[in-house]
């Protein structure tokens, strides 16, 4: 190539940068950054005239709180952001419009999978739309004319791309700056406009009896307003005059009345400022009606098929008039238009219903999974849980239907549990009741049980002559030390894995590092644990939002205790143990050889993963039962202890060997992967033939002091 064109070349290249925004110093145009719990700033050339942000963006995990935002300079907080797409922990990708987040479609995102994002902006009308490709999809539209976050709602230009997440971590690559078209919402025209006022507004049209339909366009001026347009034979003085109704909700979703209630078979989200197309399709004979909505550049999506007009109005037989009101905000409604519209067959046919789990006559504890089955001949649209007559939790409007339901909530004793399913044209059934035993409550602890030093209800009674050992980290001595070692105030109790441990001499033990592991043995080996129950109190500060890490107790093993490592000794590594996890449940779990293992009674515990910052206690109780079988019992206390802790039974097992650990991989040829670990000194397939010396504590990929352990003890006890 000579110079002449080099020179060309370089030039023209200088200039699409340029026009692309690039040469601001924008980090991403070749590389990516991956987003921590402290700021990410990339900067670029300052755009303050309509623009595209594009860029592509990788969950690291499930669950994530991760944010990607735009910004006038370096944001040091959520607040300096203007617009901002999120993958939330609830798994699903939102933007930011205004004071919250939102959604105007449901877009769940994977682990490891990339995702294309655009964001359209307008710097002076301080609004944005945000889109995303999902990997082998179509571009979906996230929101439409979004306000900027209400903090920068003076913000004029925007010259920054910033990343943060509070729960595991993202990858944004590739980001593009380039000019573009905004075209702005196009409310309708003043003219046969109306708008509306906490005094009601009324048009008359001509008297309607037979089917028709009603159209108009609306527009809200503000998010969260409470608006409502309304179909009534007269000038309407109140919500009961209404026979037909649509509304722009305070939670900021587009909703129908059906009958006693508002409701909605689609989320449909609106923007302050942008206009949605309403068609209602109305039986004044059958008084029904269906309901759409087009929101701006979309398709028509129905709120609601064969909807009962509002009760008061059962008996009315025509419609002559369009009412308008407001409690909160305003809106605009234009373009009202009827026409002729032909008789839809109504549908009365209820759908039908059944509990399929529990099963009647069951005794349930801790967190109990409900599911039911559903049909109709039109097709369901949600199924509602009721316990004694009351909501349990919110309808859940996709198949399976199920839900989870913490029995620690209710009362021990008698329940009784229904679903009631809902058809899009508003007909329900109630499914056959199922009544259950609800059992919580711990029996109080034997006579010699007692307390531990730290005040802690010992649920049974330490086995006589039998261990206990309990933590020294209230001694007064600060101390830290690091995987292989022991503490140097305990001779039991041992650092293992990739972690540091920090103690600060008043009670607390920090816990830093990608896998901490905490063993409690006789270094002289003459001591073995057999019957237990172990107890501690940890919060959980910082970590990678790991699903399986959290607090865990490992009983009924020699793993690592007899020098030999794992990948060895993988018969002696075998253990059970039960998980309170990062991402929110709770299961049981038997490492049939290391590092393999099989979980089982897995059940939702806390929505959207384990809380930060509160202090969870946590018992893990493991003994033989005269029939030969290992009975796992895990427990809860929220009370940090008041009054030794409420101790409430969240899970339990009874291990007959052929129900945990079943597929599992066996630790050597000829031994049954499920096989129970009993108390017993010798198990078939131990390699070094001695007893099970250990019992360990252990998370994975923990955060600097982001997990913190006190009242920590491990006793033999006596089985009931």
């Amino acid at each position: 190539m000579n110079a002449s064109l080099q020179t060309k070349t370089a030039s023209r290249f200088l200039l699409i940068a340029l026009a692309l925004g690039l040469c601001g110093g924008s980090a991403l145009a070749q590389t990516c950054q991956t987003s921590a719990a402290s700021w990410k700033n990339a900067a670029f050339a300052a755009q303050s005239a309509p623009f595209t942000a594009a860029f592509d963006a990788t969950p690291n995990a499930a669950g994530v709180d991760a944010v990607t935002g735009l910004s006038y300079g370096p944001a040091s907080g959520y607040a300096g952001l203007a617009a901002i797409v999120r993958f939330n922990t609830g798994g699903t990708i939102d933007a930011r419009n205004g004071s919250a987040y939102a959604a105007a479609a449901t877009v769940r995102y994977s682990p490891g999978a990339s995702y294309h994002f655009r964001l359209v902006v307008d710097p002076a009308a301080r609004r944005y739309s945000a889109y995303v490709t999902p990997p082998g999809g179509s571009e979906v539209r996230l929101g439409s004319n979004y306000a900027f976050r209400s903090e920068q709602a003076n913000v004029s230009a925007l010259n920054n791309l910033a990343l943060n997440s509070s729960v595991g971590t993202h990858q944004i690559c590739a980001l593009a700056v380039t000019p573009s078209a905004i075209t702005p919402p196009q409310p309708p025209p003043a003219s046969g406009c109306q708008t509306s006022a906490t005094s009601w507004k009324n048009s008359a049209f001509a008297a309607q009896s037979a089917p028709f339909t009603a159209a108009f366009d609306a527009v809200p001026n503000a998010a969260g307003v409470d608006a409502v347009t309304g179909l009534s034979y007269g000038p309407a003085s109140g919500y009961a005059g209404l026979a037909a109704i649509v509304r722009f909700n305070t939670a900021g979703a587009i909703d129908a009345r059906n009958g006693s209630a508002y409701a909605a078979a689609a989320t449909v989200r609106y923007a302050p400022g942008a206009a949605y197309h309403f068609r209602l399709v109305v039986d004044p004979a059958a008084r029904r009606y269906s309901a759409y909505v087009t929101p701006p550049g979309g398709s028509e999506v129905r709120l609601g098929a064969n909807y009962a007009f509002r009760s008061e109005q059962a008996s009315v037989s025509a419609l002559n008039n369009l009412a308008l009101n407001s409690s909160a905000g305003t809106h605009q409604v234009c373009a009202f238009a009827t026409s002729a519209a032909p008789v839809t067959p109504v549908d009365t046919v209820p759908p039908v219903v059944a509990i399929t789990a529990p099963a009647a006559g069951v005794t349930l504890s801790g967190s109990a999974a409900l599911a039911a089955a559903a049909s109709d001949n039109t097709g369901v649209v949600g199924v509602q849980f009721k316990l004694d007559g009351a909501n349990l939790g919110a309808e859940d409007v996709s198949a399976p239907y199920g839900a989870a339901w913490n029995t620690a909530a209710a009362p021990d004793g008698g329940h009784v549990l229904t679903a009631v399913a809902r058809d899009a044209a508003g007909n329900t059934a109630a499914s056959p009741a199922v009544t259950v035993t609800v059992r919580n409550a711990v029996a109080p602890p034997p006579a010699t049980g007692g307390a531990d030093r730290f005040g802690i209800k010992k649920l049974y009674s330490t086995v006589s002559g039998g261990k206990e050992w309990i933590s020294k980290w209230d001694n007064g001595a600060a101390r830290t030390f690091a995987s292989g070692s022991w503490d140097p105030y305990d001779p039991w109790f041992r650092g293992r894995g990739d972690a540091t441990y920090a103690v600060d001499g008043q009670g607390l033990f920090k816990i830093s590092g990608s896998v901490p592991r905490m063993y409690i043995y006789d270094q002289t080996y003459a001591q073995s644990w057999r019957n237990v129950e172990m107890t501690v109190y940890a919060m959980r500060v910082s970590d990678s939002g790991t699903a399986y890490g959290g607090i865990e107790g490992v009983a009924r093993t020699n793993h690592s205790a007899y020098g030999a490592s794992e990948t060895v000794n993988t018969c002696d590594s075998r253990g059970v143990d039960a998980r309170f996890r990062y991402d929110g449940h709770i299961d049981f779990e038997k490492e049939t050889s290391h590092p393999n293992s099989v979980a089982v009674q897995n059940k939702p515990m806390w929505s959207g993963g384990m809380p930060k910052n509160v202090w969870i206690g946590y018992k893990l109780v493991v003994y033989d039962l005269p029939n030969g079988n290992v009975k796992l019992e895990n427990y809860m206390d929220l009370t940090d202890g008041a009054n030794g802790g409420t101790w409430t039974l969240v899970n339990s097992l009874e291990d007959n060997g052929a129900n945990f650990g079943v597929g599992g991989t066996p630790c050597k040829s000829g031994i049954n992967p499920a096989l129970r670990l009993t108390n017993d000194d010798a198990r078939p397939g131990s390699e070094t033939g001695k007893p099970n010396i250990a019992v360990y504590w252990r998370s994975d990929n923990v955060g600097t002091n982001g997990l913190i352990y006190k009242k920590m003890s491990v006793r033999e006890i006596a089985a009931p």
